[in-house]
């Protein structure tokens, strides 16, 4: 992992200054994010925005029962959802970030979000199933939904108030703690179409 963090409430992407929020100390001071992460995670955000007028943002949290070495639950649950969500609702493109975490749990668990075409689902109220019984389906425990968001491309305080939710996925707090050769985090791969 690229250990540059930064402890400033806002980041700069593209010519952009996005605020960004990783919780706070117990004396008020912000707490320190990975910069490359939550740049990368608002480039794939930009990818998709480019790509489609509207984009619903799903946050989420996977828990587990006990702790796995490595990632492999959460790159099949990714393979699987997808591969769903493709056939239920015609998608091109999902992307998503993820991140792992171990803080006072003896086990690991995963901050995950999906960005999704939001002219073709504009909630994710059925999707929430969709999301728990994949979960399942790989071996998780339980998962914990986090509010939605909607993007529109044009409107610069949607997208601000995703990336601020996101930007919790970046913070410095909980990584670390896993095998040298096991990522703490995990983005797709987007591409613009034009």
């Amino acid at each position: 992992m690229n250990k540059y963090t930064s402890t400033s409430e806002y980041i700069t992407v593209a010519k952009e200054i996005w605020p960004i929020n990783s919780g706070y100390s117990k004396q008020g001071y912000p707490l320190p994010i990975f910069t490359k992460q939550m740049k990368g995670i608002i480039e794939q955000l930009n990818v998709i925005t480019g790509n489609y007028s509207r984009v619903l943002v799903v946050p989420f949290d996977l828990h587990l029962d006990g702790f796995t070495p490595d990632n492999k639950i959460v790159s099949n649950f990714i393979k699987l959802l997808s591969t769903r969500i493709k056939k239920e609702y015609g998608f091109n493109q999902i992307g998503f970030s993820w991140c792992r975490e171990l803080e006072r749990a003896k086990q690991q668990h995963y901050h995950m979000a999906l960005f999704l075409e939001g002219r073709k689902i504009r909630t994710p109220k059925y999707l929430y199933e969709k999301i728990q019984d994949a979960w399942w389906d790989v071996g998780g425990g339980f998962v914990r939904m986090n509010g939605y968001h909607m993007i529109n491309r044009d409107n610069w305080e949607s997208k601000a108030k995703a990336i601020y939710h996101l930007s919790y996925h970046a913070k410095e707090r909980g990584k670390g703690y896993r095998p040298t050769q096991t990522k703490d985090y995990g983005l797709s791969r987007l591409k613009n179409y034009c």
